[in-house]
């Protein structure tokens, strides 16, 4: 059994533990510690380290509108592990964001096809045979001098929610 604490973008700390025994019983603890879970999943792009806030356009739909020659761009999020997050589930990846539909500048982006898609993003997933999303691994690259980035969410994960987060909402 090993500990491992890790860093996703934005900050969130998150403790996993490689061991099955105690991975069942990892979210009843964090609920005793006062975390909780909820489906926010705070998307956002970091534009060579400034971070870009989405315009929400529909209760599904995000635009982005990013600064003029952007080089090293990602489109970020918290992410989760759903095997830790519910203990009737198995998957133990890395999930960021759920993207269903990608478009960059006026460009939609065949993200079915993982020629399409950079470093940081999962494989794509299908059912029924038609493609129904591709997860991020929580910070997805995305082409440089990229202007407008609109993005369906296609799905919700299951974030851990610090109960520091709830603290510094209620103090500001």
């Amino acid at each position: 059994m090993s500990d491992v604490y890790v860093t996703a973008p934005g900050g969130a700390t998150f403790h996993l533990i490689h061991d099955a025994a105690a991975n069942a019983r990892l979210p009843a603890r964090r609920f005793e510690r006062g975390h909780s879970v909820d489906q926010q999943a705070d998307a956002y792009i970091l534009v060579d380290g400034v971070r870009i806030e989405p315009l929400r356009i529909s209760g599904f739909r995000l635009a982005f509108f990013l600064p003029a020659q952007g080089r090293e761009i990602a489109l970020c999020s918290k992410i989760f592990v759903p095997a830790q997050a519910c203990l009737d589930n198995s998957d133990r990846r890395d999930l960021g964001l759920a993207v269903g539909w990608l478009q960059i500048d006026g460009e939609m982006v065949a993200i079915d096809r993982d020629e399409a898609c950079g470093p940081g993003w999962h494989p794509a997933e299908f059912e029924g045979g038609r493609f129904a999303r591709r997860w991020t691994r929580g910070a997805a690259a995305l082409p440089p001098g990229a202007r407008i980035v609109i993005v369906d969410v296609a799905g919700f994960g299951q974030y851990w929610r610090d109960p520091r987060e709830d603290t510094a909402a209620l103090s500001a």
